[in-house]
């Protein structure tokens, strides 16, 4: 049982994408097909009387052919599995493979209803052929034509196979009398042993059920696999199996109603159906009694979860992914979607962009191959029931597989509320108020973040730490580190046309930091720094690029400090590569709301040294003495000495820039970003929980 199990793993995680899909379900589908072209005949010379092959059994007055299972109960419950499966080939196949297939099902028919003892499979034969069907093609008209097929099989088949399904129910039936007696013999043991029972294995039954027996009757088991799973390990391993049946039913269903690919929706079909009628069967005999059952019910178990996932890859469908952002602006959340564009595997994965009517991010998240959907509302606000309602409304419609949410509350209730897989970007890091840190509010957050999201992605260490203090278990976060395009240096003369109208010299040492112009960037600090390096006579100029509600105060603070000469505000720029380009040093002085700064990682590509607080994830990105320096946050002469350094020692920055430049290409590139979040999605679909890492 545990080598099944094992196997099962190793199965639902190898097998994910069609090409491995399909050959695994074909084999299953021709072993029964093999036994069914050499089966019919025995079964119906059975019916007959007949002695085929110079061997038939005699039980309770009628004919059993033995089978290549040992016995026909399980050979039935083999062949509960395939037949859904090969109506699933059968609608998918075109031209000769449907012929083929349809050719399969109208010999597995007869066999089914003509074999002479194990009723109960007929019975479950029903279900998983009715699920089906109805499941693939639910309109109800599809009803019509099974209705009448069930009615002409009344007057088709042999009378011996009428009377078998009618005795079903009749104690006076001496099969189903010998059932019954051993129902409620075990039942009476159970009284005794439920908690732990009495061991796996014939022996153990036969020990002790003999002294419970009804009737005298002897029996191997409990010819009911439920009853049974309680004799062999309690009430507790039946609880744990129906979980596990519990799982995989709710997976696959909600797999089924978010699908929209049609040969998706057949397979789980398929999965569902032939499980539920081996289910039914295992009412009245018990499954596992021959070990080849027990090895093909995981088999099919592991087969089920991996048909949402063997669509994604190799020729499957595309998946949608639709990201919810509230900005209107194109701040740090809509730059790493941009990022995430030029990187993402468009032959696995569609991303749609919801964003408030009027965003400034509709125009190049189009440019870079998104399909933007605009929301009325919405429009920076991380919640409004409003904004639940209009998304749920477009998230019904238009049926994504997964929604990623950039901050938005609304768009991740309103995912939870369609059934939709969530994943939410933390981008920030920011102290943790003391009504988060500390119960109800503790608790409180943690149940909305996750309740609210399948997967938290933080963008750094630092951000998952900041989620971990209110409260949210590292189990619900996945560290995925922003990753950028790399900068393509400017040719020569265009630097020298920039240093020029800047009025920079070829001498003069120049720092640069890009970001917004808010009073947590740390602006105002840098300006108390220069102020020192000013005083001790250097020759340098600090271009700060960027605007925000902060920069008419910022500009106050440059003139107090008296460096307005060497602290230029250039407000917003869109030409950053050739402005990266003439730096000889990036900063990063913030000390609030950092994680991972893009601007860095630009930088970095370059070849830039870096000279950042320890604020937030800062120290992931730079190693203090390798790539650049690092400098306690809100700490102007701590930075002015860091700066200094830097000035007097041109060789020790050199190898600080090629450093920067290895560390960005082993860790920061698109490609990484894009394929890690990537994974965070293949994950979330199929079910796969991950800790902080």
């Amino acid at each position: 049982m545990v080598f099944f199990m094992a196997f099962a793993l190793v199965v639902e995680n190898a097998v994910d994408t069609r090409r491995q899909l399909e050959p695994c379900c074909s084999c299953m589908v021709l072993a029964g097909a093999w036994w069914l072209c050499g089966r019919g005949p025995v079964c119906a010379g059975a019916i007959g009387g007949c002695r085929l092959g110079g061997q038939r059994h005699v039980l309770l007055g009628v004919f059993r052919v033995p089978s290549t299972l040992e016995n026909p109960n399980m050979l039935g419950q083999y062949l509960i599995w395939p037949s859904p499966w090969a109506g699933r080939a059968l609608l998918a196949a075109k031209g000769t493979g449907k012929a083929g297939t349809s050719g399969l099902l109208r010999r597995d028919v007869p066999v089914h209803g003509a074999h002479p003892v194990p009723r109960g499979r007929g019975w479950a034969c029903c279900l998983p052929a009715l699920s089906f069907w109805c499941s693939s093609n639910p309109r109800v008209l599809v009803l019509a034509p099974v209705a009448a097929g069930l009615v002409a099989l009344y007057f088709i088949l042999p009378d011996a196979v009428i009377n078998r399904f009618a005795s079903i129910g009749n104690l006076g039936d001496s099969s189903t009398s010998y059932r019954v007696y051993i129902w409620m013999g075990t039942l009476a043991m159970l009284k005794d042993y439920w908690m732990c029972g009495i061991g796996p294995g014939d022996a153990a039954f036969n020990l002790v059920y003999p002294k419970y027996s009804y009737s005298g009757i002897v029996a191997p088991h409990a010819h009911n696999l439920f009853l049974q799973i309680v004799c062999d390990a309690g009430v507790v391993a039946l609880v744990v199996f129906v979980l596990l049946l519990f799982h995989y039913f709710r997976d696959l269903c909600a797999a089924f109603c978010r699908e929209k690919d049609p040969f998706s929706r057949l397979y789980q079909t398929a999965a569902v159906s032939g499980i539920a009628g081996f289910l039914v069967q295992a009412m009245t005999d018990y499954s596992f009694y021959n070990y080849r059952v027990l090895f093909l019910f995981w088999a099919w178990l592991a087969l089920g979860p991996a048909g949402p996932a063997g669509g994604t890859g190799g020729g499957g469908p595309v998946i949608p992914v639709l990201n919810v952002i509230s900005d209107t602006n194109i701040g740090g959340a809509g730059r790493v979607i941009l990022n995430y564009l030029r990187y993402a595997d468009s032959s696995r994965f569609e991303t749609w962009a919801a964003v408030p009517r009027g965003s400034l991010l509709k125009a190049p998240l189009e440019e870079a191959g998104a399909r933007v959907l605009e929301v009325d509302g919405m429009a920076d606000r991380s919640y409004h029931k409003e904004d639940v309602k209009a998304l749920k409304e477009l998230i019904r419609r238009e049926r994504p597989d997964l929604v990623h949410t950039h901050g938005a509350l609304s768009g991740r209730i309103a995912a939870r509320q369609c059934g939709v897989p969530v994943v939410y970007s933390r981008h920030s890091a920011f102290p943790v108020p003391a009504k988060l840190r500390y119960p109800p509010g503790r608790w409180v957050n943690k149940w909305l973040n996750e309740h609210y999201a399948d997967r938290i992605i933080a963008v750094s260490p630092a951000t998952a730490e900041n989620l971990t203090d209110g409260g949210i278990s590292p189990k619900k976060i996945t560290i995925v580190m922003n990753g950028v395009a790399p900068v393509v240096p400017v040719p020569e003369e265009e630097r020298a046309r920039l240093r020029a109208s800047l009025g920079l010299d070829e001498d003069t040492f120049t720092l640069g930091i890009l970001a917004r112009l808010e009073e947590y960037k740390g602006h105002v600090y840098l300006a108390q720094a220069a102020r020192i390096l000013k005083e001790q006579g250097r020759k340098f100029r600090i271009l700060a690029a960027g605007t925000g509600a902060f920069e008419a105060e910022l500009q106050k603070v440059v003139v107090e400090e008296g460096v307005e000469d060497v602290m230029s505000l250039l407000g917003f720029r869109s030409d950053v590569a050739a402005l990266l380009s003439i730096l000889d040093v990036q900063l990063n002085v913030s000390y609030g709301t950092e994680a991972t700064s893009m601007a860095l990682l630009e930088g970095m590509s370059l070849g830039l040294p870096s000279i950042v607080s320890d604020y937030g994830g800062n120290p992931w990105l730079v190693k203090d003495g390798d790539n650049g320096l690092i400098f306690p946050s809100r700490d102007s002469r701590a930075l002015a000495a860091c700066i200094a350094r830097l000035m007097d020692r041109p060789e020790e920055r050199v190898c600080m820039g090629e450093r920067a430049r290895e560390v960005f290409r082993e860790r920061f590139t698109g490609e990484i970003f894009a394929k890690n979040v990537e994974q965070v999605y293949l994950d979330i679909l199929k079910g796969v929980s991950h800790g902080t890492k």
